[in-house]
């Protein structure tokens, strides 16, 4: 869809594809104006601390590769009753946020997360690894994902303990991409592939 959209644009030039796009999409006029400041450190995953417009403060947590297990799901609406919040949510990097939380209870909330395996400052390696369902739940895949991708963390934060910068590890079980595999920094995939047999 990206690419259609770049390629729209400079056929049509921007004007008309705005004027397409308000009229015949939107059915109103898109709002100028600056574009929303990007965090300080260039991540968009909403993990750490941050600020709410009303005074209070929202908290992320990265569990690994994205697994979440009932029992720990009740955990963390347990975690965010006690940081007085009512509202959670899940993000598009299989991140979760306790959204809400009154700034006297954030020290609080950030150890019950570490508790149930939540970490706000989480290595570069855990924060920003994705993995799809894989084989285990998807009868498209044709591979295990979330294991091997909570197996390549632990050996990446072994060997680079120190390591910080930005790196995109998605790891996906079958062609489809679910896991959005071309917009890592590393993009694994599972497929099918014949031995020299043959086989």
């Amino acid at each position: 869809f990206r690419s259609r959209l770049k390629f729209l644009v400079k056929d049509w030039g921007a004007e008309t594809f705005r004027r397409v796009l308000e009229e015949q999409y939107l059915g109103h006029p898109l709002i100028d104006g600056p574009a929303p400041q990007a965090p300080g450190d260039g991540r968009r995953d909403h993990i750490g601390v941050y600020e709410q417009r009303d005074g209070r403060l929202y908290v992320g947590a990265a569990p690994t590769v994205g697994r979440m297990s009932g029992e720990r799901l009740l955990q963390l609406a347990d975690a965010a009753e006690h940081a007085g919040s009512g509202r959670l949510s899940l993000t598009a990097e299989q991140k979760v946020v306790v959204l809400d939380v009154d700034p006297a209870r954030v020290d609080a909330l950030i150890a019950d997360l570490a508790q149930i395996g939540l970490a706000v400052e989480p290595s570069t390696f855990r924060r920003s690894t994705m993995a799809c369902t894989g084989v285990e739940f998807c009868k498209l895949a044709i591979v295990e994902t979330k294991g091997r991708a909570a197996d390549l963390i632990s050996e990446l934060e072994a060997r680079l303990p120190e390591y910080r910068l930005p790196l995109a590890v998605h790891v996906n079980g079958c062609p489809n991409s679910c896991a959005r595999i071309q917009v890592a920094d590393i993009g694994l995939k599972g497929i099918r592939a014949l031995d020299a047999e043959g086989n």
